[in-house]
């Protein structure tokens, strides 16, 4: 069984009590630093972070928390020195230009500029965002727009194309519906029956080199005044946890989180 990681910025994942007993952790304790890194953080703590993570856990799964942490996915990405491709699903193509550079919805920019990462399938993510980037990086990008009943046959031939074999798993569960997934963001549109067909997909036709999964809610705590005021007109007012009673979102993001590794691990 591969491992377990819970990168603990924000205490959302290290309450799922169902997931610690299901399977073998390692917490890394980042609630000291996480409002100062929730949404950015500076080149600074990006090596902080780095640094108190150690050494690529080759085939770990690794939590982040909230959707507002999936910048941290490019640090994890920084850290395999061989070619991989990338497969991510997520409501958002995270790519903006005007974003800095390490941020939530800018990582991709940043992740796209190293070398070994050969190409970047994005499953989940709506057009037509105003900031989206469209330079020689983006040609590595492509996006997977699929139907139910396109499945699994469309997404096989894309995976297939890719031009290695070795793929890293990024998933905001923001890309999922509600019934699935209460997040700090707007609600997705797709059925967590495709995901976990097309995780099952990669599973049975690559190989996984490591996969990270974002998307728990947690209530907003950011330090400085100027994210705080990016944040409150950034994040969307009908986040698709609103109004949801917090053991209900928990037991839905739990239920959610030990569906998909059961879909990586599972025979």
């Amino acid at each position: 069984m591969a491992a377990i990681r819970i990168l603990n910025f924000d205490g959302s994942v290290v309450k799922q009590k169902r997931l610690l007993a299901a399977y073998k952790t390692e917490a890394i304790d980042f609630s000291d630093i996480g409002p100062r890194v929730r949404f950015w953080l500076n080149k600074n703590q990006r090596q902080e972070i780095k640094r108190r993570i150690g050494a690529s856990a080759r085939g770990a799964v690794t939590f982040l928390g909230s959707g507002d942490f999936h910048h941290i996915a490019e640090i994890l990405i920084s850290g395999f020195d061989e070619p991989i491709a990338l497969i991510g699903f997520d409501r958002h193509p995270d790519r903006s230009i005007i974003a800095p550079r390490y941020s939530c919805g800018s990582w991709l920019r940043t992740a796209l500029e190293k070398k070994d990462l050969l190409e970047c399938v994005l499953v989940g993510a709506r057009k037509g965002r105003l900031f989206d980037l469209t330079g020689p990086l983006f040609k590595k990008v492509r996006r997977y727009e699929f139907e139910e009943k396109e499945l699994p046959g469309s997404f096989l031939r894309m995976i297939r194309s890719l031009p290695v074999k070795k793929v890293y798993i990024t998933i905001d569960k923001d890309c999922l519906r509600k019934e699935s997934a209460l997040t700090n963001w707007e609600e997705g549109a797709m059925a967590l029956e495709d995901l976990l067909r097309m995780l099952k997909l990669i599973k049975d036709n690559l190989e996984i080199v490591g996969a990270d999964i974002t998307g728990e809610y947690s209530k907003i705590n950011i330090c400085g005044m100027i994210k705080n005021s990016v944040s409150y007109f950034d994040h969307p007012r009908n986040f698709s946890a609103r109004g949801a009673e917090g053991a209900a979102v928990d037991e839905i993001n739990e239920d959610t989180n030990l569906k998909i590794l059961k879909s990586l691990f599972g025979d």
